[in-house]
Order: structure tokens, then sequence, then C-alpha cells
């Protein structure tokens, strides 16, 4: 059953051709622990990161200010790529508060992050940022009351996009035009700010994580799985990728 749903993930980012795209990896988070083989645990400030009923919990420590749960992907994505990630923010307040899916360019050039954002005042938003040679610029941002959801980023030649998926479809919240072809890593964090003694405590879960790309590097091969037959793709479609990460996090609650 679970290589069944290994393959409806594949499937449910058939948006671009399945020919654009070499290798795939994925981690459904149904382990004991985190996965150090593909995961490096950059928490830090009270954040921390562990495996909750098969999800991935990224949380920070009430009163510890910019506190950040934080893992980091040992492997890196080369070329083309797309790679997405469910979240649902379950613990926060309004000081602040946030889930966010990255990704990194690993000679550091660029980078781009989307979160879902609660901020003080009680302000609800998607946000996407991204950095060009450490220039930063804020690409999106619109109120939301969605509390889970789906990130995905995707490079096609120069350009990175970011999206979330919400009101049934994916929706483009920036795209940039790269200055490198650098390798990227990914990463996923939950975060806090306030006061030194008066920041929240803040829970973000993940769980399907899958990208495809031109090539995968800095993991073990039996990590890696190759595309499927362009037909099989087609046959899952994206259409369902809501329905999907939703439901997965119903069964949780």
């Amino acid at each position: 059953m679970r290589r069944v749903y290994l393959y409806l993930m594949i499937g449910l980012l058939a948006i671009i051709p399945a020919s654009a795209f070499g290798l795939g990896i994925g981690d459904f988070f149904s382990g004991i622990g985190v996965n150090y083989q593909l995961w490096n645990d950059v928490s830090h400030n009270g954040g921390s990161a562990s495996i909750d009923n098969g999800a991935l919990s990224l949380a920070t420590t009430a009163g510890t200010r910019w506190g950040r749960g934080q893992l980091s992907s040992m492997f890196n994505l080369v070329g083309n790529f797309d790679a997405a990630v469910d979240f649902n923010l379950t613990k926060f307040d309004d000081i602040f508060s946030s889930a966010v899916f990255g990704v990194w360019a690993t000679d550091g050039s660029f980078g781009m992050i989307t979160g879902r954002m609660y901020t003080l005042g009680g302000t609800q938003n998607y946000e996407t940022d991204y950095h060009i040679n450490n220039n930063w610029a804020t690409g999106y941002g619109a109120q939301t009351g969605d509390f889970s959801g789906r990130f995905r980023f995707q490079r096609i030649g120069s350009n990175v996009n970011s999206y979330v998926f919400t009101g049934g479809d994916w929706l483009l919240t920036s795209s940039i035009i790269l200055p490198t072809s650098a390798s990227v890593r990914v990463f996923m964090e939950a975060g806090n700010d306030g006061d030194a003694g008066n920041a929240p405590e803040v829970i973000a879960l993940y769980d399907n994580f899958f990208a495809y790309a031109d090539d995968i590097v800095g993991v073990d091969p039996t990590y890696t799985i190759a595309q499927p037959e362009p037909a099989t793709l087609i046959l899952f479609g994206s259409g369902l990728l809501g329905a999907g990460a939703l439901a997965r996090f119903r069964r949780k609650k």
C-alpha cells in the first residue's frame, strides 16, 4: 500500500512533463524518528524536530525568542526540480508564529521561502520571500484562513516558482530569475518571535514530502527512485492533490 501511495504522490506532482525529471525522493515521516540519512536537524534557540503520529513535528519553546525547529535536506536537487510538502500550523498565537518551506542554493546565490504566518494583531497570511545574492525582497503576501495546506517549489530552466495549494488549486505566489544554476537544498521550519519571556510555543506538522529532479545527489541511491512511465503520471494527474493532502491530515486529528 505504501508503494501505491508513493506513486500516487509522484503522479500528483506531474504538472510539467515527466520527461523533465530523472529521479524522485520522498519521506512520509512514518518511522520512529527523523531519518538522518535524508535530513540534518538544524533547530536552534529552543527548537526541536521529531516524528509525531506519522508526521514531522517541528516546534519552538515558549519563552525562547526566535526559536526555530528546522530540518534541512542532506540531499541536493540538481537542475530542474519539483518539490512539495503538506503542512499544518497546529499551535500558535498572535505574537509571531510560522510554518515555512524553503529552497536554498548550495552556493548561497539565491533562496526562496514560503510560509503560513500568524502575526501580531491576529493577521493571518501566506508570504513568499526570496533573496538573490543576499538582497531580500517580498514576492507575495495575502490573507488566508487556511491553517493547513501544501507548499511547492519548481525550477524550470533559469526560473524558480513558488506555489501554495488553496481554493482547490495551485496558486503561483512568486517567480524569480536565477543568477546561477546551482543545486538546492530544501528545508522545513516552525518559527516564533516576541519578547524574551513572551515568545510563543509554535508547532507545525509536515507530511508527504516528495521531490523530483534531473538528479539528486548527496544521499544513498536506495532512497531515490527512477521516474515511472509518463502515461502512469498522466493517469494520476494533479487535480487530486488537495483532497489527498487534506484527507491525510483529517485522519490524524
